[in-house]
């Protein structure tokens, strides 16, 4: 998550930690379960730039759609309301 906080205090309304996080969820599931079974290879092919290039795209994309509509509730609940 270093790398995406970066991001996220140079681009504060352009980035989306939650996303960033979101994406790492992918990523890391070989990983457990390598550490599960005890077999496989640790940092496989997700671990890798073209596992990367494949999988982030469609984190970001299933991310964007599973918090789009929590967020945008969320931002109504702090918008003032009209006395």
């Amino acid at each position: 998550m270093g790398p995406g906080l970066l991001f996220k205090a140079l681009l504060p309304g352009g980035f989306s930690l939650l996303i960033f996080g979101w994406t790492q969820i992918p990523i890391d599931i070989q990983a457990v379960l390598v550490l599960l079974s005890g077999r496989g290879e640790l940092h496989g092919m997700t671990h890798t730039y073209l596992g990367a290039l494949i999988l982030a795209p469609v984190a970001a994309l299933s991310g964007k759609c599973l918090a789009g509509h929590p967020l945008q509730r969320r931002a109504r609940w702090f918008q003032p309301h009209p006395s």
